[in-house]
């Protein structure tokens, strides 16, 4: 079974490339972006809102890579940050351990009686 880094990642990898982006088509709004072709490159629509565009552009659905990516991507954001978070409180715990444990083996080389007073002139 895969982890979920690694599912995000194959959703990632099959969308289309971005950048995506929203466009005023007068009656309604089309998630665009651009995708290689022999010509160079076309506008493809991502998203649909029923409207007849299909007709002229190319209509991404949900069962395909980009409609899972669309339809994932609240709740992999979601994971990633809280992913990110839990590690994020991870480093600084090490960090603050490092430092106390740094500190403690000061004091524990130094002692008490090894500690020397500056003596002021």
């Amino acid at each position: 079974m895969k982890n979920r880094i690694e599912e995000i990642k194959e959703r990632l990898e099959k969308a289309t490339p971005g950048p995506w982006w929203w466009e005023d088509k007068g009656d309604f709004y089309v998630l665009l972006t651009h995708k290689p072709n022999a010509g160079g490159f076309k506008e493809v629509m991502v998203m649909d809102d029923g409207s007849a565009c299909g007709d002229f552009w190319e209509i991404i659905s949900g069962n395909t890579p980009d409609g899972q990516f669309v339809a994932n991507a609240p709740t992999d954001i979601q994971w990633l940050i809280e992913e990110v978070e839990r590690l994020e409180r991870m480093l600084n715990f090490v960090k603050e351990d490092r430092v106390l444990r740094g500190k403690k083996m000061y004091d524990f080389m130094m002692g008490e009686n090894n500690k020397k007073e500056v003596k002021k002139t």
